[in-house]
């Protein structure tokens, strides 16, 4: 026995291969839990095991390891206990050690679930499964079973079943501070989210389809409303316990869904503002024309934000509006028909949808039209929307890109914005693939965001004409907590351009087209004249740049004496910079090279 003992300890006891014995006191046990949140109000009844010894029928043990699951804890004698793990509160923050602070709560938890425990004997290897189970659970769910037992019936109709599901949350009062079904039940209140879930989990008990429905738009609702919606055959019912009220029983309704459509009234008529549809049945929709004989004429903000599923869409005849945000992020989404009433599309409402080929919109409207590339204006004056493209040629009929019309294109590198723009929208551009954008000299507002998040954009020039330019709009590529430090800003001196710099701490290189009426191309020292000493300057600047590059001394060159000397169109300046200008100077040649 020594000698295999000795064996044991030489090796890890995985590599052990023992046989596999069902010659433990128990190869299965229960141990319940109760964390401290209810430990006040709830006992554990006779029996109910909250830790146990295990032990050999044969040979003495000699190690023990939890072999899987993480709901457990067991020292080497055997001795299995829940693990549990403690928290300090203090002021709302919690920690895994206590500060001794006044007014320090502690908290204990514990980890739920099914374990296997590994016992190793001198003679053999024994496995033992433990359930972990919170008594908390058991005991609300026992609560749950016996007002069931007692009101439901089979032979119910389906809307008599879910009026008997329903009306159990209301005899609790409303009680903001718990948010599950156990609460509800163990302390006797809940919110709207404990009455939600105390249906959810009698109708699990049932067989009855349901999921947690999201009622924070629905006229009167509060900020993170919650209720259910419950099915059978393709009917729907909306289950509603959630009024904030402590007398009992509380107000609570089963309401029959004509549509999973949700409709409300507005100032502009009646609003589509949530569907309700389960995600496999949602691919292809098409949106109701009426509402209880009125028609319906809008889709409201961020209906179908971050939505994965659906891939057409058809709005009828009477819809004038599209919300902020109605399509926004919607990835599947391939196809889209817009009838002629349609006058409004509200910024990122079609914004992120990467998928989209087809917009079709009716021949007879009169606000919009799609040429395959872009929604525009009916005019042609404004661009809604481009598809997310690689290129794209902005046409001379545009004065305006609207409020995130190129917003999450992650195609497109560069884009030339002609002279006949004259406004750049808010996100414009925001979080695209841009490298190079060339603004052209018409434009005169630039709207906040506009180019942020670019991440692949490192300058940018503006020209003297812009007057206007929102926050963020420039060097903020991967960040609006701070510009980028390498990025750099060219415009004119004096200049709303130079202002935004400034006031952004970005890094600002002044470069004047015209100077006295003739191109600065060449004017190194920046005295409104091309000469030699220009030429001098530029060598100095090539050949010693430690005294004379850019900021090294009082004697270096301008930053923008560095832009009107680069003649060559090569980044930096060179020799040839120099020669270039002398030769400027001598008359060899008569304008630079220089491609702006």
């Amino acid at each position: 026995m020594a000698a295999f003992s000795m064996t044991i300890t030489a090796l890890p006891i995985s590599d052990i291969n023992f046989t596999v014995y069902a010659a433990m006191n128990t190869d299965e046990l229960t141990l319940y839990t109760i964390g401290s949140t209810y430990s006040d109000k709830l006992t554990l009844p006779d029996g109910a095991l909250t830790e146990f010894q295990l032990e050999a029928d044969e040979g003495d043990i000699i190690a023990c390891k939890v072999k899987s699951g993480n709901s457990v804890e067991v020292n080497s004698n055997g001795l299995v206990k829940p693990k549990s793990r403690t928290i300090y509160w203090n002021g709302g923050m919690g920690t895994s050690w206590s500060t001794g602070a006044e007014g320090e709560t502690v908290e204990v938890r514990y980890e739920t679930g099914d374990s296997v425990v590994t016992v190793f004997t001198d003679e053999s290897r024994y496995d033992v499964t433990v359930h972990v189970v919170d008594y908390a659970e058991v005991y609300a769910d026992k609560v749950i079973d016996d007002y069931l037992s007692e009101n439901y019936s089979e032979k119910m109709t389906f809307e008599e079943k879910l009026d008997v599901i329903t009306k159990f949350p209301a005899t609790y009062i409303y009680d903001a501070y718990y948010s599950d079904y156990i609460g509800m039940v163990i302390n006797g209140g809940g919110d709207c989210w404990a009455s939600s879930d105390l249906i959810l989990r009698e109708c699990e008990k049932v067989g009855i389809n349901a999921r947690i429905r999201n009622g924070n738009k629905d006229p009167g609702a509060g900020s993170g409303h919650k209720n259910v919606l419950a099915w059978e055959d393709g009917q729907y019912y909306e289950l509603e316990a959630g009024y904030g009220s402590t007398a009992v029983p509380r107000p609570y309704s089963v309401r029959k869904r004509d549509s999973l459509y949700c409709v409300k009234n507005t100032a502009d008529g009646y609003m589509v503002y949530q569907y309700d549809g389960i995600e496999s049945d949602g691919t292809s929709l098409t949106f109701p024309s009426e509402y209880y004989g009125k028609p319906v004429v809008g889709v409201g903000d961020s209906i179908f934000t971050n939505n994965s599923y659906i891939t057409d869409v058809t709005l009828p005849e009477n819809y004038t509006s599209i919300g902020e945000y109605a399509f926004f992020a919607c990835k599947s989404l391939k196809k889209i028909v817009l009838p002629s009433t349609l006058t409004e599309i509200a910024p990122g409402a079609l914004t992120k949808t990467a998928a989209l080929e087809e917009i079709i919109i009716s021949p007879d409207n009169k606000s919009f039209m799609f040429d395959g590339h872009a929604v525009y204006t009916a005019d042609g004056s404004e661009i809604v929307h481009v598809r997310n493209l690689e290129e794209f040629t902005i046409p001379e009929t545009v004065t305006v890109i609207r409020d995130q019309a190129f917003r999450y294109n992650g195609t497109m590198k560069n884009i030339k914005i002609p002279d006949n723009v004259l406004t750049i929208g808010e996100a414009a551009f925001h979080n695209s693939a841009l490298e190079n954008v060339e603004i052209g000299s018409g434009v005169t507002s630039i709207g906040a965001y506009s180019f942020a998040m670019d991440k692949n954009m490192k300058s940018v020039y503006i020209p003297p004409t812009v007057t206007s330019i929102g926050d963020y709009a420039f060097g903020y590529t991967t960040t609006i907590s701070k510009p980028e430090a390498d990025f750099i800003i060219y415009g004119a001196p004096a200049s709303a351009a130079e202002s935004y710099a400034k006031d952004n701490d970005i890094t600002f290189i002044p470069k004047e087209e015209i100077i006295d009426g003739e191109r600065c191309y060449g004017d190194a020292n920046c005295d409104n004249n091309v000469n030699i000493a220009d030429a001098v300057l530029v060598m100095q600047a090539a050949t010693n740049p430690d005294k004379y590059a850019q900021g090294k001394t009082a004697y270096s060159i301008s930053a923008q004496g560095a832009v009107n000397a680069d003649v060559d169109g090569l980044t930096g300046l060179t020799n040839k910079d120099a020669l270039l200008i002398q030769q400027y100077k001598l008359g060899i040649i008569t304008e630079f090279p220089v491609q702006k």
